[in-house]
């Protein structure tokens, strides 16, 4: 019985350490192969009018860890 319960933990194992070996793989591919195309993505930015003006040298509150400020409609 305790013979049964090793080989079954040593497979497992075995089996999870072979599956992350080819996702790692999978992955390191995948980025190789991304980096050679050239990138034709473009990005717009854009500023927001805000209500009041953000007080940068206010601190966060506690717990505070992303601060929301609402644009104004327009």
């Amino acid at each position: 019985m305790l013979m049964r319960k090793m080989m079954i933990c040593t497979s497992l194992f075995i089996l999870l350490l072979i599956v992350g070996w080819g996702l790692e793989h999978n992955i390191h591919t995948k980025i190789a192969m991304s980096q050679m195309l050239p990138a034709v993505e473009s990005y717009k930015f854009r500023s927001a009018h805000f209500t009041e003006p953000v007080l940068i040298s206010i601190p966060f509150l506690p717990r505070e860890y992303v601060r929301i400020v609402r644009k104004i409609n327009e």
